[in-house]
């Protein structure tokens, strides 16, 4: 006999099978074992998600799939950075970077790349941080050419973390060399520049420091980075 509505089942009746070979998509949902709740989805041609048995699903991984869950582990982030949570912040920005690498996102693997190590600067670990400095830059340069505004972040970070270390002359160079460049950009491109204002307050203030500046001179930058808009009208 036919069981009631809302009766739990383990298996699957015919009709189900038949409108599960018919779809184009769905959301796949887990736990994990620290019952934290985690939804996905999932698409391709209908007929793409078959029903090998009763109680059997079964699908094939795409790329696209896995560019969707590097993504969510580093949008998760931001969230866990403000919970406190910086230790399974560091496990979701690793575990990002590792799927963005094995599949060829270069770009996500650049962010994750790029915020791992902003993480371990503040965290005072410098020494972790400008490998993955030194990473982000190879990244965004590969995907978006030296001259992009990701490039020169990365290289500030670099150079934070080397001067942290003691290595003031190798921070010194990676910050001329920015310079060097965004004058060149502007030259050769009519005004162009290589970052935005904000971002260029951010290597002024570097620049400062390895110079010892006075606390005049870093008044005068903070002065002019509260005066950036920072979002358009």
């Amino acid at each position: 006999s036919a069981k009631p509505r809302g009766a739990k089942r383990d298996a699957l009746t015919d009709d189900e099978a038949q409108f599960i070979a018919t779809r184009d998509s769905f959301y796949m949902s887990t736990v994990s074992e620290s019952v934290w709740p985690y939804m996905q989805h999932r698409g391709g041609k209908p007929g793409f998600l078959h029903v090998v048995n009763p109680t059997t699903l079964a699908f094939a991984e795409s790329h696209n799939d896995a560019m969707l869950l590097a993504g969510v582990l580093q949008n998760r982030g931001p969230l866990y950075f403000l919970l406190g949570r910086i230790d399974e912040l560091i496990v979701d920005y690793r575990r990002c970077i590792q799927t963005a690498r094995e599949f060829g996102f270069a770009m996500s693997e650049g962010m994750a790349t790029k915020d791992l190590g902003e993480l371990f600067f503040y965290m005072g670990k410098p020494e972790e941080s400008e490998p993955l400095a030194r990473r982000a830059v190879e990244l965004y340069v590969m995907t978006l050419g030296e001259t992009a505004p990701r490039v020169a972040y990365s290289e500030i970070l670099l150079a934070r973390a080397r001067a942290y270390q003691g290595d003031v002359d190798g921070a010194r160079k990676v910050v001329e060399s920015v310079n060097v460049r965004q004058e060149k950009m502007k030259v050769e491109s009519n005004g162009t520049i290589v970052v935005p204002p904000d971002g260029q307050v951010l290597i002024d203030v570097v620049a400062l420091w390895l110079r010892g500046a006075s606390d005049e001179e870093f008044d005068k930058a903070v002065e002019y980075a509260r005066s950036i808009n920072l979002q358009p009208p």
